[in-house]
């Protein structure tokens, strides 16, 4: 009983890290496309 509690624990403190990590990139990849988006208009 206890091991599957740690377990459930620790597989949502996994998903947790890594939605804050998604939450970290997005950003710098939003900005990544903004950036190349406009270096290729502004080329035209």
């Amino acid at each position: 009983m206890l091991g599957i509690g740690y377990f459930s624990v620790m597989s949502h403190l996994e998903i947790n890290y890594f939605l804050k990590s998604l939450i970290a990139i997005m950003p710098m990849q939003v900005v990544a496309i903004i950036y190349v988006t406009y270096l290729r208009w502004s080329r035209h």
